[in-house]
């Protein structure tokens, strides 16, 4: 029987194979999912429009028509399924192409040249409503990081959290139910954010400059509510 609380995904690429490789990524996110593959963008309009899907991901090719169809598509999704999360992941390289996809306002534009870890936790980003470029597409548009510490999930926050009173990845991962391969995720997701390259770096900068959005526990409260961020 199908799960009805399940995050119903759809992932859209012509490459069947290419669904291995995503639902390995997914598994990095520790997600409860329902996952559907479309080959092209005809076959989800016919057949997934009324599956009730909740976020959409396109990995599209780079030639220019089937871009411009893509484009077309996510303008029409964007019209008939407002709700929709949308994320594109690409081999892209070429500038111009890069800003045509960057232009037409999706949750994010992720590069598939980043690291698998990086790429689940964009994709997390992305379902809490922040929009994300990764930081190869940054790069290749030469686009402007923000000088501050760039915004971290409460996942990430509550993962530090406990890594700085001591607690080991593995026991973070009992205590929220979560895989080390998560925990780790968070934790390198957050050190990329932050600049941030050795545990020693990490407590300094997090101590003086994070200071009052770290959560407060107190010894042996596991606040359940919080982990659901996760």
């Amino acid at each position: 029987m199908e799960n009805n609380t399940a995050l119903r995904i759809a992932l859209i690429d012509e490459c069947t194979m290419s669904t291995i490789g995503f639902e390995y990524l997914l598994s990095c996110m520790s997600l409860d999912y329902v996952l559907y593959h479309s080959n092209n963008l005809a076959e989800f309009k016919k057949n997934l429009i009324n599956e009730d899907i909740q976020f959409i991901v396109i990995e599209p090719f780079r030639a220019d028509k089937a871009l411009l169809q893509v484009i077309d598509f996510i303008h029409w999704i964007k019209k008939t399924l407002p709700d929709v999360k949308i994320v594109i992941l690409t081999k892209i390289k070429n500038k111009a192409e890069l800003k045509l996809l960057y232009n037409i306002n999706i949750h994010a534009l992720i590069s598939k040249k980043e690291h698998l870890c990086e790429m689940s936790g964009f994709m997390m980003q992305a379902l809490e409503n922040i929009r994300v470029f990764s930081p190869y597409i940054n790069k290749v548009l030469n686009n402007k990081v923000r000088s501050t510490h760039p915004f971290l999930t409460d996942s990430e926050l509550i993962v530090l959290n406990y890594f700085l009173r001591g607690v080991t990845q593995k026991k973070i991962a009992d205590l929220t139910k979560r895989s080390v391969k998560t925990i780790s995720c968070h934790k390198r997701n957050a050190m990329r954010k932050l600049g941030m390259k050795g545990n020693t770096d990490l407590v300094a900068f997090v101590k003086t400059s994070l200071g009052n959005r770290l959560l407060n526990y107190q010894d042996g409260e596991i606040p359940v509510r919080d982990f659901e961020c996760f």
